[in-house]
């Protein structure tokens, strides 16, 4: 696990389901010395889930589907 990894980890036990849109936007907020990226932030939630870290769910609200992500205990 690298220090984005962690970063992430930090604001995802923060703000237990938060999707990727709003996680990305949040880490601009909180953190702006790093620069952020969605794929940057996709590729560190990757490696968390591989590590069971994580986990996401599929929310589908009208004819959209989001992954809601949740820290496993």
């Amino acid at each position: 696990m690298n220090f984005t990894d962690v970063q992430v980890l930090t604001l995802i036990r923060a703000n237990p389901g938060i999707n990727l849109y709003q996680l990305e936007k949040k880490a601009r907020q909180e953190m702006p010395k790093w620069p952020w990226s969605r794929g940057k932030i996709h590729k560190s939630v990757q490696r968390l889930k591989q590590a069971k870290k994580i986990e996401g769910r599929i929310k589908v609200t009208g004819a959209r589907s989001c992954q809601e992500l949740y820290c496993k205990l």
